[in-house]
């Protein structure tokens, strides 16, 4: 029997001892409703527990702890929201009352952490609040100068003073959690340059120097090897700011600065391995023409390679088979040769025997509703361009086996004063080269068979021969 009483006494200690976290609360004037724990995750929320509260009070626990970063509580009924910092002080209390300044009466027992973060806090939303009630008056459509002028040094004022209050944290606290995240929130404080006296292009050279500063320091405070980063609301906006703003928009130095911040979060699987996919992807959410060069640079150094060790099998082969069909067809590539085919008239003819000046390659077929509008279109657009001199040809490739549909669809709209081609022995892999997966595909060439453009809509085509053409880019 004392056995069984040490054993239950034991077990019972070590139940008690089970919760990796204990969040309890009691806040006054709560409803008697639930309230939900949650976390922040790139740009998203998530929800991770949900309690019912009873007389102003509840307690969130679970046996894994939570992961370090930004969390949230939120109370539904009452429409009250708390972000709280997590990091290894998991077990603490909340004390509070919505009845009379909910925020400002917050009391944290047991997290250094949130102590010192409510401190900060309370100080920079003071500032936010001066700088939206200035923001306000300054966006008054009947503001005179004279006001807006001092609107704008007391909004300067306000910044500096915001900074002040970011970097008094970040040089007072011992946490390196809350440092980090905390840092996320600076940006680069630019100095005043100059130049010498009677330089010409003074200002430009100026903005030039502040740009390259701005750029250079824009993540001096962000320690790109602390997972608690990306569970903030900071850190992915910051990220996308830097390369959407920032770097210059175009695939190449996308691609060189994204993998540069890549590589420093290698001591970070997490945020190593968010930013590789969030570059993997970042051509489809862009729909930028050219952008795919971006995936193709990560995908080849990072998958191609082996690296993405997170990625399972299927998904590391739907990488690497969008890779082999993404970088023949890159914009600057000669574009791959697409020979053995046959015109209308079965005679044989390559995309090589063409010499225009421009190239357009359209793929399409009958059968598809949007090929039957914008393929009589491109035709007018084709004898526009002559109109204008331009040495274009046409070179029209079906896309499917519909051949009987194909000839009938060229017939009616009388399509002969360009090239018609179709793979007649299915020998031509133009499907895979030109990664065709759909249709209409358009691509633009230029004498030297060169992709100047691909997957232009038909409505733009004139208009970026004609530029193309103005600049004198194939002289």
């Amino acid at each position: 029997m004392k056995h069984l009483i040490v054993w239950v006494f034991l077990t019972a200690s070590l139940l008690a001892n089970s919760q990796e976290y204990e969040i309890k609360f009691k806040i006054t004037g709560l409803t008697d409703s639930i309230a939900i724990l949650g976390y922040h995750f790139g740009t998203n929320r998530y929800v991770k527990d949900t309690v019912k509260i009873k007389n102003s009070e509840a307690t969130f626990s679970g046996e894994k702890p939570l992961s370090h970063g930004m969390h949230f509580i939120f109370f539904p009924n009452d429409k009250k929201f708390l972000d709280i910092l997590i990091d290894k002080d998991q077990k603490f209390y909340i004390n509070s009352d919505t009845t009379n300044n909910f925020r400002e009466n917050l009391i944290f027992k047991g997290s250094e952490i949130n102590t010192e973060f409510t401190k900060f806090d309370k100080l920079l939303s003071q500032k936010n609040k001066n700088y939206h009630s200035i923001s306000k008056a300054f966006s008054d459509k009947n503001i005179r100068q004279e006001e807006k002028s001092e609107l704008i040094k007391k909004i300067v004022q306000i910044e500096k003073e915001r900074r002040e209050v970011i970097l008094s944290t970040l040089n007072s606290t011992k946490n390196e959690t809350l440092k980090d995240i905390i840092g996320l929130l600076l940006e680069p404080e630019i100095p005043k340059f100059t130049v010498t006296e009677n330089t010409s292009n003074s200002d430009s050279i100026i903005k030039m120097k502040e740009y390259i500063y701005y750029k250079k320091h824009f993540f001096d405070y962000v320690n790109f090897t602390d997972s608690a980063i990306l569970r903030t609301p900071f850190f992915i906006p910051k990220f996308e700011k830097y390369i959407k703003k920032i770097v210059s928009q175009n695939p190449d130095s996308i691609s060189s600065e994204a993998i540069n911040l890549i590589e420093k979060s290698r001591g970070n699987i997490a945020i190593f391995s968010y930013l590789i996919n969030y570059m993997l992807v970042y051509n489809e959410k862009e729909k930028q023409m050219g952008m795919d060069k971006v995936f193709v640079e990560i995908a080849k150094k990072y998958y191609k390679t082996g690296e993405a060790i997170w990625a399972d099998s299927a998904y590391n082969k739907k990488v690497l088979d969008k890779l082999k069909k993404t970088e023949p067809n890159l914009i600057g590539n000669t574009a791959p040769e697409i020979n053995n085919v046959f015109t209308i008239s079965d005679e044989k003819i390559s995309l090589n025997d063409l010499k225009n000046e421009y190239i357009i390659i359209d793929f399409w077929s009958p059968s598809c509703g949007h090929c039957k509008t914008s393929v009589p279109k491109l035709y007018e657009i084709h004898k526009k361009l002559l109109s204008q001199n331009v040495d274009v040809q046409i070179f029209s490739v079906l896309e499917n086996t519909e051949i009987e549909k194909w000839k009938k669809f060229i017939a009616e709209n009388n399509l002969t004063n360009w090239i018609n081609v179709y793979d007649k022995n299915d020998s031509a892999f133009f499907h895979f080269y030109y990664d065709i997966y759909s249709t209409p595909v358009i691509y633009i060439l230029d004498k030297n068979k060169k992709i100047i453009a691909k997957r232009i809509a038909v409505e733009q085509l004139e208009d970026f021969i004609l530029n193309h053409k103005k600049k004198g880019v194939t002289k």
